[in-house]
C-alpha cells in the first residue's frame, strides 16, 4: 500500500506516524515494532529520510503504546488509583501525550529536530 504513495516527506512521516500509533494502541512497543517497524522504516527511507533517523522516528511513534486510549492498562490502573473515570482521561491523553509524541516523531523524520 505504501509503495504506491508518492507524497512529500512530511506527509509520509505523518501517515506512517498515524499508522504506527494506531497499531501501538492495543500492542506493546515491542510488538508494534515487530509488526510494522521494518515496513514503516523502509517507507520513510523511501521518502528520503536517512535510515537511522527513520528508525528513531518510528521508535518514537511506537512509544505511545502504554497510554494510548482506549487501550493501555496503565490508564485503567492510574484511573482506579485516582478514583477517576478512565473515559475522562482519553481526550487529555490524546491531546497532551499522543499528538505531541506524534509531532516530535514527524519533526525528527523531516530533520527539524536533531537525532
Amino acid at each position: 500500500m505504501l509503495t504506491g504513495i508518492s507524497a512529500p516527506t512530511w506527509l509520509m512521516a505523518i501517515a506512517i506516524g498515524l499508522a504506527v500509533v494506531a497499531i501501538a494502541v492495543p500492542l506493546t512497543a515491542s510488538a508494534t515494532m515487530a509488526a510494522i517497524g521494518p515496513v514503516a522504516v523502509t517507507a520513510l527511507v523511501g521518502a528520503g529520510v536517512p535510515a537511522p533517523v527513520a528508525a528513531t522516528a518510528v521508535l518514537i511513534f511506537a512509544s505511545t503504546e502504554g497510554a494510548s486510549p482506549p487501550s493501555g492498562a496503565p490508564i485503567y490502573v492510574a484511573s482506579g488509583l485516582a478514583g477517576v473515570d478512565p473515559v475522562k482521561t482519553f481526550l487529555p491523553l490524546l491531546s497532551y501525550y499522543c499528538l505531541p509524541i506524534l509531532g516530535i516523531g514527524v519533526l525528527i523524520a523531516v530533520g527539524a529536530l536533531p537525532v
